[in-house]
């Protein structure tokens, strides 16, 4: 088995260098904005790891310590976005080595699995500057145990596949659908070339087992950090009486979100992708037209649906609240693309096949650095206007300020107000500098050096023999009254 992987990885290493130098690009490009991605700002000012209080993610915490060198975390420049870049490699190549049957990969292939890595709702994860490298572990964990399910190893499989979901959901997540959609798509692919049911049925109910048993031991975990229980209910699966009801909205939005942050190129593309695979699997000879239809259609379907992963079990909707809930869609799609390009396809099909896949990756990797320059033009747009705020405020004088309370925070960038017309899912993506919430708070402080007690309020219509106008600006009014400051936003 290692041979066959090594003499692998040999034969296709110019393919396999290409996969590896567009996630570096991709990686090293949203590193160089230095943009402090959400928790980054608290991590950055404090040093705390903290992945253990957040979902029990013991092994995000232990693995941050051992990059990091410490227990004390640093901002580690492009040294994370780097290690991102190079798992986040290791996990295509074990996804086209599985799905592989002759050795050699194809070229759509290759650039197939690259969506894996810069897929626009994994953009998120690879973002942050502390976090990605442990999200993209989690990925990586999900697959590695196939690599002894396409030798046979079928113990070798169970054991490394309870680990295997221990070690994701103790890193994040939102990688739990991974190594169910992979499972499927093993399965089809086997049923299509000839192996038998019953094969793939014990297959399946292996992965099953080792999966509930990894689910289950990880839920053991989380009863024993009482930390979790002050989480709120995005921890929490819906109770047994209301499942049926939960699941099916939680994949109602999954669904919509999917549409709604799809801007129309991808969507085209990933439509006519989906039809030229259909059409690849109806002409497969040896499989009688009912099964292929049939075993398509649930893989479709199902794959789809799994791919959301335990999420769909959660008493609250999580699919519309962040992109990074729902990179699996991401991976399924890279995986169909993937299968798509290992199917023997007449010359003509072949040709618009190779086009439409090789637009959409040159679309999303676009994309990625449409995404990058827009974090930059949004952090100047917010340092620039900290430091003036800033200065107006120290002019006013805070020594005294208990609270300042704002109607929204700062302007955003207008490249940003530009670049989300045509791209719906930045709108999720990067930033909101109007946010008031906390991180937003903490790097107007970290970079004033000011330590102001921000506080949400509508502050639109204040009386003015009650609150003192003490500044008018184009951009916002500042009132005080008594030890309090209130900043009313234009």
């Amino acid at each position: 088995m290692q041979k066959q992987l090594v003499n692998f990885i040999i034969n296709n290493r110019n393919k396999l260098t290409v996969i590896l130098l567009v996630n570096l690009i991709v990686n090293i490009n949203i590193g160089l904005v230095n943009y402090p991605y959400i928790d980054d700002i608290a991590r950055q000012r404090q040093g705390i790891a903290n992945f253990i209080a957040h979902y029990a993610r013991y092994f995000s915490e232990y693995a941050s310590w051992a990059f990091q060198g410490s227990r004390h975390l640093t901002d580690m420049g492009l040294t994370t976005h780097i290690l991102s870049a190079l798992i986040m490699t290791l996990t295509a190549i074990v996804v086209v080595y599985v799905f592989n049957e002759h050795g050699k990969i194809s070229w759509q292939s290759t650039v197939a699995s690259i969506i894996i890595g810069i897929n626009p709702w994994f953009l998120e994860a690879l973002s942050f500057r502390f976090d990605s490298p442990y999200i993209c572990l989690s990925v990586l964990v999900s697959v590695l145990p196939f690599i002894f399910l396409k030798h046979g190893k079928r113990i070798y499989f169970f054991s490394s596949s309870i680990f295997a979901i221990l070690l994701m959901c103790n890193s994040y997540q939102a990688s739990s659908g991974i190594y169910i959609v992979t499972l499927l798509a093993f399965v089809f692919v086997n049923l299509l070339r000839g192996e038998k049911l019953i094969n793939e049925v014990l297959n399946s109910l292996i992965a099953a087992l080792s999966y509930s048993i990894g689910i289950g031991l990880y839920f053991i975990e989380m009863k024993l950090n009482p930390q979790l229980l002050e989480r709120g209910d995005n921890t929490k699966i819906a109770s047994l009486n209301n499942m049926l009801p939960t699941i099916l909205e939680n994949l109602k939005v999954y669904r919509e979100t999917v549409r709604n942050q799809l801007a129309n190129i991808w969507l085209y593309l990933v439509i006519v992708t989906l039809l030229i695979f259909i059409i690849q699997v109806i002409l497969l000879k040896g499989v009688p037209f009912l099964k292929k239809i049939l075993y398509l259609s649930l893989f479709l379907s199902l794959g789809f649906i799994l791919s959301y992963g335990v999420y769909a079990f959660m008493s609250t909707t999580l699919a519309d609240d962040r992109p990074r809930y729902i990179y699996g869609f991401g991976y399924f799609l890279s995986l169909i693309l993937i299968l798509s390009g290992n199917v023997k396809t007449p010359k003509k099909l072949w040709t618009f096949q190779m086009t439409a896949v090789s637009l959409l990756v040159y679309y999303l990797l676009s994309f990625s650095f449409t995404y990058a320059s827009t974090l930059k033009y949004q952090k100047e747009e917010f340092e620039n206007q900290t430091i003036f705020l800033a200065d107006d405020l120290s002019d006013i004088g805070i020594d005294n300020i208990n609270a300042v309370y704002i109607n929204k925070f700062l302007k955003n960038s207008v490249v940003y107000d530009n670049t989300k017309v045509n791209y719906p899912i930045l709108d999720e993506l990067v930033p909101n500098n109007e946010l008031l919430y906390w991180p937003n708070f903490m790097w107007f402080n970290s970079i004033s050096h000011l330590d102001l007690n921000f506080q949400p309020k509508d502050t639109s219509n204040l009386d003015n023999e009650e609150y003192q106008l003490v500044l008018a600006k184009k951009t916002y009014d500042i009132y005080k009254k008594d030890n309090e400051l209130f900043i009313n936003m234009k």
